[in-house]
């Protein structure tokens, strides 16, 4: 029987529940990163586009108009 050296949950980034010790958290870890590049995971994000729209987005977090992370995308160029 496998008896973790510290019992507790946690909550991590991605929203899901672990249970167990801190030495189980890199296996959750890395099939959640196996999950992502083989497309079964899906996130949403609200994307809008400009600086000038930022005050804007943020507000619109308060006001619950966003759909999963809100991003504010400032140029069209990947490496910005």
């Amino acid at each position: 029987m496998l008896v973790p050296s510290q019992d507790h949950w946690t909550i991590d980034r991605q929203g899901t529940v672990e249970v167990g010790g801190v030495e189980f958290v890199p296996v959750g870890h890395v099939e959640q990163a196996g999950w992502i590049a083989e497309g079964k995971v899906a996130y949403r994000e609200t994307i809008v586009s400009g600086l000038a729209n930022a005050p804007e987005a943020f507000m619109g977090l308060f006001r619950g108009e966003n759909t999963g992370k809100m991003v504010v995308q400032i140029s069209d160029d990947p490496t910005v």
